[in-house]
C-alpha cells in the first residue's frame, strides 16, 4: 500500500498513540463498528479512515470483512521506541513501494551549512497526509525565520542511509566574513575547551588526591601542536595521566581533523579521546558529550589514510596532500 495518496490526513499523534497503546492493548482484533465508537469518543472522525489506512499501510493493522486485526503485535514499540519505530517503518514502505525519491525528489533536500533541510511546500501534493506525520512526529523541525524545516537526527540518518545527502550550496563570503567566523570558531573552541576541563574535574572531585587532580589540564594554550587539548585520567585508580582528550566544539553533525592529530591519535590509542561538545547544551548541568575513544581505531579502523589523499608528480616534482580532514558522523551510532 502506498503512502502517497489523496487522504488529507493520516491522523495526529495522540491518535496514532492510541491505537497502538491503549486501543490493542488487551486485545488483537476488534469490530469496525465498536472501533469507530470507541474512537469517536476521543477523537473526531474526520481522521478515522486516514490513520486507518496509514497503520495498514505500515503493516500494523489489517482489515478482514468487518474487523480489524493488529499485526506482529509483540514487535509493536514501546513508549520510548516510538519515534524511531515509525520512522523505519515509513521509510522501508516508501523503499518498498518506490515511492522514496518521488516524496524526496532531487532538488527537495537541501544542504543549509552542513544541515539538511526542505520547504515543505514543495512535497507533492499525494504526499501531503505523510509530510504533515512527519512534523507532528517531529522528524521535520521548523527554523527559525525560515520557510525551510531540519531533518532531526533519527530521521536524518535513515534517510540517508538510502539517498545520498544534498550538496552544500556555494555562498558568497567576503574575506571579513571568513575572518570572522573564524573568530568566531576560535571563542567557541575555547569555551568548549574550559568547559570539558571542568567536565573532567568535577568528575574526580573529592575522588582523588590533589596531586592527582592536579594532572587534568588545558594545554592546548601552551602547546598548540601538542594534537590534543586537555589531559587528564580515565579512572580513580590512575596514578599518572593516561587520557589525553582532543576537544571539538560542534553544531553540527561534522567536525574536523589535522593529520597532525590523526597521527596524535594513533600513536596514543586508546589513551586518545575527542570530545564532541553542542555549545547549546553546555549550560544544561546534566548534559553529557558525545566521548569518541581511540578514534583511531573506532573511525580510520588504524588506516593511515593520509596516505591515501597523497598526490606524487614525479615528472614534474610534485606532492599533494591534506593537512584536515572533515568527519561527517550523522550516521553513527554515537552515544
Amino acid at each position: 500500500m502506498n503512502l502517497g495518496t489523496d487522504f488529507s490526513s493520516y491522523g495526529q499523534i495522540p491518535e496514532i498513540k492510541y491505537f497502538i497503546f491503549e486501543l490493542f492493548k488487551h486485545r488483537d482484533d476488534i469490530f469496525i463498528s465498536e472501533l469507530k465508537k470507541r474512537f469517536s469518543s476521543k477523537f473526531l472522525l474526520e481522521n478515522f479512515e486516514g490513520l486507518i489506512y496509514f497503520l495498514k499501510a505500515l503493516s500494523l493493522l489489517e482489515e478482514k470483512k468487518d474487523k480489524i486485526f493488529a499485526l506482529d503485535k509483540p514487535n509493536w514499540p514501546s513508549e520510548e521506541e516510538f519515534e524511531k519505530f515509525f520512522i523505519k517503518k515509513i521509510i522501508t514502505n516508501l523503499k518498498k513501494n518506490k515511492e522514496l525519491k518521488l516524496l524526496f525528489f532531487d532538488g527537495l533536500l537541501k544542504n543549509e551549512d552542513g544541515l539538511i533541510v526542505l520547504d515543505p511546500t514543495k512535497v507533492a501534493g499525494e504526499f501531503t497526509a505523510l509530510r504533515d506525520v512527519l512534523i507532528n512526529f517531529k522528524y521535520l523541525i521548523r527554523r527559525k525565520d525560515t520557510i525551510f524545516y531540519l531533518l532531526n537526527d533519527d530521521f536524518r540518518k535513515e534517510l540517508l542511509s538510502y539517498l545520498s545527502p544534498p550538496r552544500a550550496r556555494k555562498i558568497k563570503r567576503t574575506q571579513k566574513d571568513i575572518e570572522r567566523d573564524l573568530e568566531n570558531k576560535k571563542i567557541a573552541g575555547e569555551k568548549a575547551e574550559k568547559w570539558v576541563l571542568n567536565f573532567e574535574k568535577r568528575k574526580f572531585k573529592n575522588k582523588i588526591s590533589s596531586d592527582i587532580h592536579k594532572l587534568i589540564q588545558r594545554i592546548s594554550q601552551e602547546n598548540a601542536n601538542a594534537g590534543y587539548d586537555i589531559t587528564s585520567i580515565q579512572s580513580e585508580t590512575s596514578s599518572q595521566v593516561d587520557k589525553f582528550i582532543e576537544v571539538k566544539s560542534c553544531s553540527q553533525k561534522i567536525f574536523y581533523l589535522t593529520s597532525n592529530e590523526m597521527i596524535v591519535a594513533r600513536d596514543l590509542g586508546p589513551k586518545y579521546f575527542i570530545y564532541l561538545v553542542e555549545s547549546s547544551k553546555m549550560d544544561n548541568p546534566d548534559y553529557q558529550p558525545i566521548i569518541i575513544k581511540n578514534p583511531a581505531q573506532k573511525i580510520f579502523q588504524d588506516k593511515k589514510i593520509e596516505n591515501d589523499f597523497t598526490f606524487y608528480d614525479e615528472e614534474n616534482g610534485f606532492v599533494v596532500t591534506s593537512k584536515d580532514y572533515m568527519v561527517n558522523f550523522s550516521a553513527a551510532d554515537l552515544k
